[in-house]
């Protein structure tokens, strides 16, 4: 729910501090698999 209503610099910053580097590892494990699921479900811009 955070990732679908947080403004865009607060998005951002959760994905630099949080995603970006440990992607694989996030989505890769059994309990954590759904952050990874709503990180893509909530991806705002094509950029991202």
């Amino acid at each position: 729910v955070i990732l679908e209503v947080a403004p865009d610099t607060l998005y951002n910053e959760i994905f630099l501090r949080v995603f970006r580097g440990s992607l694989f590892e996030i989505s890769s494990h059994n309990s954590s698999n759904f952050v990874s699921q709503a990180l893509l479900s909530s991806v705002r811009h094509e950029d991202q």
